[in-house]
């Protein structure tokens, strides 16, 4: 019998994009390497950013939102697993997997908290917060197992919320045969912000730099920042200004370890969730970067009041004296490397998950009789979302 297992997509993976897009592929290489055939499926269109996942080994589908041919492509694939692509995706596909079959084993991966990071934001409505974390929080106890990728949200989960650790699997990023290499201070230069600038936590950030950019000039008047990301909105377009060294470069298109040659990273997160993708770059090339309590969060760090700051004053102070002094960055450098080794420079998690795993599906009868929430839960959001979505189906028709 082949084991195979479902991916569902809100969009096209877009690796270089977004820490979305790179976990998202990660995970499909995991499930290749333990012998399963994987499947991606999404109702998106594909951009020109998608990965090329028939390069990955992977076989793609084309589905329809509110269609109940999704149903007749899990019969023809008979999946093992199904994995969504955040609470929202598990939402509108989950009730129809299980009107397949019952024994497919549902797999949640939240990419982040999305309750987490919409609370952390003052301009979030308390009202649509609860509402994501109503949602989000069900979708947790539906689903058989859900992927957390930060250890601060695991430890949210299970000691402050008490979700059982039999739902949750930790799994953050990983490196596989990671070797450090040094960096040399005296071969870098400037500074860099990369990211999704269509994400809200990132255009929050760029905007905080081009508050704070004018003070680290002064102090280093040969110093450059650049800005990399795709989906630039029209309100971060007013900040480009080369002549000030600020500049919006949009995507890097350049292989990542060419970072290397910009000496820090300045992340001035305000609010955010899960993993930072362009910290754990940083930590993965050895370059030193300031970012805040919230942009540091869940990674494990030997010397934290080096890179961080949550006020202007003591960002600028922390970027420039980083910029300035080859000692300080040298040892930063190499603390942060050596964190990145003890932490994602392993294998250990995707094996432990793929135990869980197993666990779950050689007594998956056992597993969802220790959560009667998640029964009910299940049960509910199958009458609901059935008979809406039926009636908008028929409503297209």
């Amino acid at each position: 019998m082949t084991n195979r297992v479902l991916f569902i997509g809100q969009v096209w993976p877009e690796p270089a994009s977004s820490a979305a897009g790179y976990r998202i592929l990660q995970l499909m290489r995991a499930f290749a390497i333990h012998n399963y055939e994987v499947h991606f499926a999404t109702a998106a269109e594909p951009t020109q950013r998608s990965a090329d996942l028939h390069q990955e080994g992977v076989v793609t589908h084309r589905i329809a939102l509110n269609s109940s041919t999704f149903q007749e492509l899990v019969k023809v694939l008979d999946p093992r697993v199904v994995v969504y692509d955040r609470y929202y995706t598990e939402e509108q596909f989950s009730w129809r997997v299980r009107e397949v079959s019952a024994s497919i084993i549902h797999v949640l991966d939240t990419e982040d908290l999305h309750f987490l990071r919409a609370d952390r934001d003052e301009t979030s409505n308390p009202e649509k917060v609860a509402e994501v974390r109503n949602r989000e929080l069900a979708s947790i106890y539906r689903s058989d197992l859900s992927l957390i990728i930060s250890s601060f949200e695991q430890r949210y989960l299970s000691e402050f919320l008490q979700i059982s650790g039999d739902l949750l699997a930790y799994l953050p990023f990983w490196q596989e045969n990671y070797q450090a290499e040094p960096n040399q201070f005296e071969n870098t230069a400037d500074f860099y912000f990369i990211g999704n600038l269509s994400h809200k936590p990132n255009t929050t950030a760029v905007h905080t730099l081009a508050r704070i950019w004018p003070e680290i000039k002064l102090r280093l008047p040969q110093a450059e920042l650049f800005i990399y990301g795709n989906y630039v909105p029209q309100a971060l377009l007013k900040y480009h200004s080369p002549e000030q060294g600020f500049h919006l470069a949009g995507a890097f298109d350049k292989p990542l370890d060419t970072l290397r040659a910009h000496r820090i990273l300045l992340a001035p997160l305000s609010f955010g969730a899960g993993l930072k993708g362009k910290i754990y770059e940083a930590m993965l090339y050895g370059i030193p970067f300031v970012s805040t309590a919230i942009g540091v969060e869940g990674f494990e760090l030997t010397e934290p009041n080096e890179v961080t700051a949550d006020d202007d004053t003591n960002f600028v102070l922390k970027a420039v004296a980083l910029y300035s002094d080859a000692d300080l960055w040298n040892r930063a450098s190499r603390n942060l490397q050596s964190d990145f080794e003890m932490q994602f420079g392993t294998s250990q998690y995707i094996d432990d998950f793929f135990k869980q795993l197993n666990k779950v599906i050689a007594k998956l009868e056992l597993h969802r009789r220790r959560n009667p929430v998640g029964d009910i839960l299940r049960q509910q959001a199958f009458s609901a979302a059935k008979y809406l979505s039926k009636y908008i189906e028929q409503k297209n028709r």
